[in-house]
């Protein structure tokens, strides 16, 4: 919905998609001569302690030189269709804090699986964006945005960010957006407009 002045951002990796599976099948394909990594096994999803490398060499490895074998193997969580609904009296912008080296093969993954947006903002500062309501799973987005204290914020509910207690937590992507919904019929949505 262009012209709404509700305005929802969502996260792509981790609230629309599960990248992380992909990444480790990845990993273990190209980087592993031991023993497979499960993301069982990884909960806190510390990058250095789970791969043992640095943030930079990380997204270079995964937004570079591998993001459209990523992009191949990701498959939206089975709820994302819920995007339509809520985009019928929202405006959905999609905030993703990859490179923007990988925005090609992710608009294409984008188009290849029909996700609803209106925008799409390839940033790591998610607390520049205008909106009134986010969803969000990473730790340390998520302190920032509630440090800020001017979106309501959602946390898309994994293991390595159930040590963050502050936040309105949600299971899904549908959840979210019955939330949204509520806040719709309610307007409560306006005490969160973000004037940036």
């Amino acid at each position: 919905m262009q012209n709404s002045d509700f305005i929802v951002l969502v996260d792509l990796d981790g609230c629309i998609r599960d990248l992380h599976d992909a990444i480790f099948r990845v990993h273990n394909a190209y980087y592993n001569a031991g023993e497979p990594l499960l993301k069982s096994d990884h909960p806190s999803w510390d990058i250095s302690e789970v791969f043992g490398i640095d943030t930079e060499t990380f997204y270079q490895r995964y937004f570079v030189d591998y993001v459209e074998e990523l992009n191949d193997i990701t498959f939206p969580f089975k709820d994302y269709k819920c995007l339509e609904v809520l985009g019928e009296y929202a405006f959905v912008h999609i905030v993703t804090s990859q490179w923007r080296t990988a925005q090609p093969a992710t608009m294409n993954w984008l188009s290849k699986f029909n996700v609803y947006y209106d925008s799409v903002t390839f940033t790591a500062r998610k607390d520049l964006i205008r909106g009134n309501i986010i969803l969000e799973d990473r730790p340390e987005t998520l302190e920032a945005l509630h440090a800020l204290g001017q979106l309501k914020v959602f946390i898309r509910d994994h293991e390595y960010n159930r040590g963050l207690s502050f936040y309105n937590r949600v299971r899904n992507l549908s959840e979210f957006c019955e939330h949204c919904r509520d806040m719709y019929e309610k307007k409560s949505y306006k005490a969160f407009a973000r004037v940036i």
